[in-house]
């Protein structure tokens, strides 16, 4: 079959305004800049695109400002409330809303404690029911009701494939943290669903497809799309020595500044020094130091990255 999902896919991170307030023509602004530079696949998703920090009308509107921008471009996976918030009927709500703003997909994040997959299979088949959007799952783990106050349960392969199972199911985004269950889940639903796995890099796409993966998380591509085309072209191609190059000479070096002071930090003030975005976050999400900001802009400029 034909996957739905290929290519480098592109979380959305939100701008804010000074006084914390979402900042709708920046994202608007930034949703356009992806696409001119090659972007294929937009995905609001409860992490990156703080979905903690956001009111209800907020994340719609989120939902609805990047629906808009894609339409007829680029896919757009819209998102559910969350993380660890939102019942089964107001997900189905939100698909409503996100179909009627032109999203292609809805990603849904399992809100409650594991008791058994029972329930967790129902969650996601009652939203696949009633979406008129193909459906995602966000494959995460979940505190565990029948453990202590710490125990958690992972998503695994027999709960993903009872969930992948239904018609409407497209894909899911695996997020459990353990390599190993990664490649269990790919390899045994890769002819059947889309599979994105977490940590969005170049070099975990090297190990993602030849085990079956036709899409990848992006990281740096984030702050110039344009890689994101060269490195898949090159992936597609089979041309390893052109994606081992850009890994080298654009990536790692990035990474290995950006990292230190948190990924999601880093990439918004990155966002800043290129002109993209403004640096302000809504707290208590903090932006980083006058002094990671200075090695983040070095580094930026060492690799030779311009403002659009």
């Amino acid at each position: 079959m034909t996957p739905f999902l290929t290519g480098p896919v592109h979380p959305i991170p939100i701008p804010f305004n000074e006084d914390e307030s979402v900042d709708f023509d920046s994202l608007r602004s930034y949703c356009e800049y992806l696409i001119e530079g090659g972007a294929v696949n937009l995905l609001v998703t409860v992490g990156t695109s703080r979905f903690n920090l956001l009111t209800r009308e907020e994340m719609r509107r989120v939902n609805a400002t990047v629906a808009a921008a894609g339409r007829g471009r680029v896919k757009v996976i819209a998102s559910g409330p969350g993380p660890n918030t939102g019942s089964t009927l107001e997900n189905i709500e939100f698909a409503k809303a996100a179909a009627d703003s032109g999203a292609d997909a809805f990603i849904a994040v399992y809100p409650e404690r594991w008791y058994g997959d029972d329930p967790l299979v129902d969650f996601f088949h009652r939203i696949a029911d009633e979406s008129v959007l193909p459906v995602w799952v966000h494959v995460v783990p979940m505190r565990d009701g029948f453990g202590g106050v710490h125990a958690v349960k992972k998503f695994e392969l027999p709960a993903v494939s009872r969930v992948a199972a239904h018609e409407n199911v497209v894909g899911v985004k695996e997020e459990n943290g353990d390599r190993a269950m990664f490649e269990e889940i790919l390899g045994a639903l890769k002819d059947q669903i889309a599979v994105i796995g977490a940590g969005g890099a170049m070099r975990r796409f090297m190990k993602d497809h030849p085990l079956g993966s036709t899409n990848y998380l992006v990281g740096i591509e984030s702050l110039m799309p344009e890689l994101g085309t060269r490195y898949f072209d090159a992936m597609m191609k089979g041309d390893l020595e052109a994606a081992e190059d850009l890994a080298k000479t654009q990536e790692d070096p990035f990474f290995e500044t950006a990292v230190r002071y948190g990924w999601h930090r880093s990439l918004k003030e990155s966002l800043h020094i290129l002109g993209l975005m403004p640096p302000h976050e809504r707290r208590p999400f903090t932006r980083v130091d006058a002094e990671a900001s200075a090695d983040l802009r070095r580094i930026i400029e060492s690799i030779g990255w311009k403002k659009p």
